[in-house]
């Protein structure tokens, strides 16, 4: 279970970082910041990942479109996900949806990334799921990941 929820946190990141390096959003738009200079950048882009959904003994593809709003350099990201639908191997349909927080710093040539997740998915006849991530990670100035800590936690309702 705890490599299923691993792989879903780091689609989540791949999703971040693909959008840094220049992937393709399907709108984009962009807009001064009032509290500084930065401006804030909005991003559409699809999504889709797998996951072990423990609470009805069901793994469950899911996909929709995410919608990210960062600041030029990156140091905040929040990203929703909402209007998810998903297809579990009991024949389940799941809706719901995600709601990612990250803060990134860099510091004398480290880079620190925290950021909570919030993922909830409900299927007719009461199976539902909320999924809360806390992850932290730190690269040094030499690109080695030296802290990667995540902390999860799921409730069934």
């Amino acid at each position: 279970m705890k490599t299923q929820l691993i792989t879903f946190i780091a689609t989540c990141l791949v999703a971040l970082v693909s959008c840094q390096q220049g992937s393709q959003p399907t709108s984009s738009t962009a807009g001064q910041n009032p509290v500084g200079s930065l401006k804030m950048n909005q991003d559409d882009a699809p999504f889709s990942t797998t996951l072990i959904n423990t609470c009805c003994n069901d793994t469950v593809t899911i996909r929709g479109n995410e919608h990210i709003v960062s600041n030029d350099d990156f140091t905040k990201v929040h990203i929703n996900l909402s209007g998810l639908s998903g297809t579990g191997t009991s024949g389940n349909t799941y809706h719901g949806g995600l709601v990612l927080e990250e803060i990134s710093r860099d510091t004398n040539g480290s880079d620190g990334c925290n950021a909570v997740e919030h993922f909830v998915m409900t299927a007719p006849g009461g199976c539902k799921f909320k999924l809360t991530m806390h992850i932290h990670m730190t690269v040094d100035a030499n690109g080695n990941l030296r802290v990667d800590r995540n902390d999860f936690t799921i409730d069934c309702f």
